[in-house]
């Protein structure tokens, strides 16, 4: 019998015993994930947006304390000293402005 007639017939079970093998790889501990549970994106329930940081950069008179994503930019004018914040590695630095 000719090898691609022979494979022919048991090309079913080595598709399935790869397809088998790939799923046990994936489904070790380094490929688990979190299931995302369900929400309905009603601002309660999902992330919610600061809309200060869509509408251009504030304009503060106290520095800034709040904790908002990496690269987030605040101005600070105190009246004498402006400054223009950057909220890096999780805290907020900044350079002084002329």
């Amino acid at each position: 019998m000719d090898p691609l007639d022979q494979y022919s017939k048991i090309q079913y079970l080595v598709q399935l015993e790869i397809n088998n093998a790939i799923k046990a790889y994936a489904d070790q501990a380094r490929f688990s994930v979190t299931p995302i549970p369900a929400h309905q994106h009603t601002g309660v329930d999902s992330s919610q947006i600061d809309f200060a940081d869509l509408g251009g950069v504030p304009i503060l008179d106290s520095a800034p304390t709040d904790e908002p994503t990496n690269g987030t930019l605040r101005l600070y004018d105190s009246g004498g000293v402006r400054r223009i914040y950057a909220f890096i590695n999780g805290s907020w630095r900044y350079a002084t402005l002329t």
